[in-house]
Order: C-alpha cells, then structure tokens, then sequence
C-alpha cells in the first residue's frame, strides 16, 4: 500500500494501458521487432514498482477482433515488450488483453472494467485503490468505473483524444516518468 503525496487514499495498484501509454501506438502492432519502449517509461515502471506497486496492463487489441492479426501476434508483441522491461528490471504483476472489436458487446473492453476487475481478483487487491494511466478516454472511463485515480498520458507515441474531458481525468502528463514525480514516487 502505498499512499500518495498529500492525498488520504492509499494504492496498491497502477493498471498501465500498452499502446500509447508503455509502447509506442504505431497501430494495429502485430509485429514484435515494432516495440518501441516510450520515453521515460522505464523510468516511471521502476519507480512504481520501488514505491511497491503492482503492475498490471490492460490492453484493448481489437485489431484481433477485426481480422487483422491473431492471438498469437499479440503475444509475440507482449513478450518483446516484456523481455525488454525485464531487461531494466521491471516486472508485471498480471497483464490482461481484449481482443473484441469496438462493435462486439463487451464487459471486457475497456471503457468496460472487465480486465481490471479481473485482475484485481487475481491479485487479491481492492480496485479502488488503484491508479489507471492510459492515452485514450475508454482508459479513463474504465477507471473511473473502478474507482481508480485517472492519469491521461499525452505525450509523443500516445494517441491520446484530444476531447476527454477534465471530469473523467485527475491527472494530465507528458510520461510515465512524470506521472511518478507529480505522485510522490
């Protein structure tokens, strides 16, 4: 449990979108030799994780959902990202994915908190008590849903909705990195 800065709540818990929060968001990735680490996000994994944090992704991949690359691809690039944090020393408590196309009725996919619900059992941890850094406003609405602290990453390699709105966001910051700092880590 770790608790932030001057605020009363205590985390347990940082749920990291993939593309665009973590890797770069070059689109539909389904080629491993594609993941590029984005900048500063080394950085900020470590620092959650020295502060005690678990690490959990939660992706939306639909280009599975829409035909454009298998399982099997998705998993390639999981564990090229992977490897490569491990190599810096940084490790994830769990890592959960959707591969449902936008049209298909999903619990799963965020803004659904599906993965995060899921996860959350699996680690025996109180979803309330984490924080949801992701680019996109489906990342933000699926924290919310869990009571999580939002983060909107808006910086180079997001593709972040210019429109969220401060409602639905806590934080705004350029990387992972930052969003350790102004949090206290």
């Amino acid at each position: 449990m770790v608790s932030i800065g001057n605020m009363d709540l205590a985390y347990d818990v940082v749920f990291l979108d993939r593309d665009g929060t973590v890797i770069e968001d070059s689109g539909y990735l389904s080629d491993p030799d594609g993941v590029v680490l984005l900048p500063n996000a080394v950085t900020g994994l470590k620092l959650f994780q020295a502060a005690g944090l678990k690490l959990v992704i939660v992706t939306n991949q639909s280009g599975i959902g829409r035909g454009y690359y298998e399982v099997a691809d998705y998993e390639a690039v999981t564990a090229r990202m992977v490897d490569m944090l491990a190599q810096q020393g940084v490790v994830f408590d769990a890592i959960r994915f959707c591969a449902d196309a936008p049209e298909t009725p999903s619990d799963w996919r965020k803004p659904a908190p599906g993965m995060l619900l899921d996860a959350a059992r699996f680690l025996e941890l109180d979803p309330s008590r984490s924080i949801m850094i992701g680019d996109k406003q489906a990342d933000m609405q699926a924290g919310r849903a869990v009571g999580a602290k939002t983060v909107l990453v808006q910086g180079p390699g997001s593709h972040v909705s210019k429109d969220v709105p401060d409602v639905e966001v806590d934080l705004r910051a350029g990387d992972l990195a930052e969003v350790a700092r102004v949090l206290g880590f």
